[in-house]
């Protein structure tokens, strides 16, 4: 009888701890990594209590204590972590304002980030200046005192750091007490790195080396005023990449050799928010097996975080709504094991945002003193002047109006000015000095020239559907154009303001801005635009902003309405200026003007960008084993447990008997 009690308690124990491993499924392998890091789960505390309490099963219970014990000496030497807080295109965006968090809570977010982890470089990714009144009037000293308070320590140089002249670069590092980084900027008649910037930066921190190398794109060659790079060279990102990182590994340097090599650039990328691929010139870096470690992205103002090559790849949108960060984890020889790219998007978050109480100060400083200026209504508009030039067809209302102020201010036939010139919408209401700012950040001035129709049709093509520069403004002619056609065939026809044709062979009057206009009477100007065969090629030195503030007094009151017509037209020419031959008696147009209500290309739910913040996968948890099969096998030994309680009891009911 007590050999039957024997199993039928026995078969009871199996019955109830199956049952708990069906309820709550036990991770026997619950020692897992975590960040490279060995941690102890909770489950595997589960399975050690649930051991100590089987005092049938003593050797188990010391055999899990012992694997335990040694992982938790393990927890107590963990490895290092060093971080990398990056932002990138700035674009003087003090203000928190919309999606911006401002300089305050931006600066304020990594100070308060640095005080809870000591081992934080902070950098830049380029971009960091032009973009707002605040900063345009102050030529970036409010930005750059902002990135003295963080503790800045190196940035890209973007294309847009040349807007002011190269002057302006090392002045900035030198009051900032940081450098600008470009490998790859090379002085024309040598060859060798210009002097204003470095090369590479090493920064030692808790014994660890991280060496930075400086990339430009080379996309700023056309993408900044002719004038300005006139005796530099962007050489090849890759070819300097590779040279760079051989110098930071060999040890030939002074700083020694580097433990880690971070590539930190003004190189663009892009992610596809649905297969998180990464494309762009920061992919093509990491695939070109240059030996990087990381890449911090910039440029395309856009939220990228992943891997492409096995290499992380981190941009952190614009204007400083998200804070990138490099998270860097070695073992205590300090021997590289991970990088993972992490993506805090503040815009997100905006009421857990801190402010700097120092950096409040220096924009409440800075405000005070220009607030004059901004807050003037220099005029009022009853619509907004939508302007997207990746995502809207054609001409925006904003390009309309400023186009057309540009070709009346000059007194010529055509107006043309490139999208990327246009910086953001106008609200409808009052437009301050402020908001023009803004919208043209950009000093540039009115160049005025005679252009042949057959140079002026491969003028405009060049910002029709052009991925890359997105679409140009014009106005004083309606262009004809073919979807399907191939680039440099498809302008079907022109049409002047007049209503006359075009003629290949006659010279029309033009006016574009001094960023794209080529730099003499042959070559190529800003965004690629091919000017040549140009005459009479005049920079007026007359600012475009100054022009369109004009325009708005000139009202005297009365509220700005923007001429709805259309410039750039997806169809074939009617068979007369103005008329569609498929239109049918009382019906519109089917070639709508903008409806002005164009996205923002580089919002994080495009289609294009990642909008997950963190591109690492969460560590993988709980058994094994999954639960299927455990609630298989366990229903299958209940099942054998049950089958054998009642064997046993009918044994015993036999030998009672």
């Amino acid at each position: 009888m007590k050999t039957f009690t024997k199993k039928r308690l026995t078969a009871w124990a199996m019955f109830v701890f199956m049952i708990l491993s069906i309820i709550s499924p036990l991770n026997v392998h619950a020692l897992e990594k975590n960040d490279n890091v060995v941690v102890i789960s909770s489950e595997a505390k589960v399975v050690s209590d649930h051991i100590k309490q089987q005092d049938d099963n003593k050797d188990e219970n010391l055999k899990w204590e012992k694997i335990i014990k040694e992982k938790q000496v393990a927890v107590n030497d963990l490895s290092k972590e060093i971080n990398i807080l990056t932002f990138n295109d700035f674009h003087g965006a003090v203000d928190n304002s919309g999606k911006n968090s401002g300089m305050t809570k931006l600066a304020g977010e990594i100070n308060k980030f640095k005080k809870s982890n000591p081992n934080t470089i902070v950098v830049s990714g380029g971009d960091n200046f032009q973009g707002s009144a605040m900063s345009n009037l102050t030529h970036g000293k409010i930005v750059n005192e902002m990135f003295k308070e963080i503790g800045l320590i190196a940035s890209a140089v973007g294309n847009h750091e040349f807007d002011w002249g190269t002057n302006k670069i090392p002045q900035w590092s030198k009051e900032g007490g940081y450098d600008f980084l470009a490998a790859n900027i090379c002085d024309k008649s040598t060859g060798k790195p210009v002097n204003w910037t470095k090369p590479y930066k090493m920064v030692t921190i808790d014994k660890v080396k991280v060496g930075f190398i400086g990339i430009t794109t080379p996309a700023t060659a056309w993408q900044t005023k002719v004038e300005n790079i006139k005796d530099v060279i962007f050489k090849d990102p890759i070819e300097c990449a590779k040279v760079w990182n051989q110098k930071l590994r060999s040890g030939e340097l002074p700083e020694g050799k580097a433990d880690v090599v971070i590539a930190l650039t003004h190189l663009g990328s892009i992610q596809n928010s649905e297969t998180k691929n990464i494309t762009g010139e920061a992919a093509d870096l990491c695939k070109a097996n240059t030996g990087i470690d990381a890449i911090i992205s910039a440029h395309t103002h856009m939220e990228v975080c992943g891997k492409v090559n096995n290499i992380p790849v981190i941009q952190s949108y614009y204007n400083g709504r998200d804070l990138g960060r490099l998270k860097i984890l070695l073992d205590k020889e300090g021997k590289l094991k991970e990088i993972q790219p992490i993506l805090d998007p503040l815009y997100k978050r905006p009421d857990t945002l801190v402010e700097n109480k120092n950096v409040k100060s220096i924009y409440e400083k800075y405000k005070k003193d220009l607030q004059k200026v901004l807050a003037e209504v220099v005029g009022v508009t009853d619509t907004e002047l939508s302007h997207d030039r990746y995502t809207s067809e054609g001409t925006s209302p904003l390009g309309k109006w400023v186009c057309d102020v540009m070709r009346k201010k000059a007194k010529v036939q055509i107006g043309i000015t490139n999208g990327g010139g246009l910086r953001c919408p106008i609200p409808k209401g009052d437009i301050t000095m402020g908001k023009l700012y803004e919208v043209m950040p950009f000093d540039n001035t009115l160049v005025t020239m005679e252009l042949k129709g057959s140079d002026l049709k491969r003028v405009i093509e060049n910002g029709i559907m052009n991925d890359k520069i997105g679409w140009g403004q014009v106005s004083g002619i309606k262009v004809y154009y073919d979807k399907n056609a191939k680039m440099g065939s498809r302008i079907t026809n022109m049409v002047l303001e007049d209503g006359s044709l075009v003629d290949m062979n006659k010279y029309y009057t033009v006016v574009v801005n001094d960023f794209m206009a080529p730099d003499g009477c042959k070559g190529v100007g800003g965004d690629g635009y091919d000017f040549t065969g140009v005459k009479k090629l005049v920079n007026t030195q007359i600012p475009i902003r100054e022009a369109l503030i004009e325009d708005l007094k000139a009202l005297n009151g009365k509220h700005l309405v923007v001429k709805d017509y259309e410039t750039l037209v997806a169809d074939k020419m009617p068979s007369k200026p103005g008329e569609n031959p498929n239109q049918k008696p009382g019906e519109s147009s089917n070639n709508k003007p903008s409806t002005g209500n164009e996205q923002d290309n580089s919002s994080p739910n495009s289609p294009s960008v990642n909008s997950n913040t963190v591109a690492t996968k969460l560590p993988k948890t709980g058994s094994m084993v999954d639960t299927t099969s455990l609630v298989t096998v366990g229903t299958l030994v209940v099942l054998l447990g049950i089958a054998l309680y009642l064997r046993d009891k009918e044994e015993e009911n036999k030998d009672i008997a």
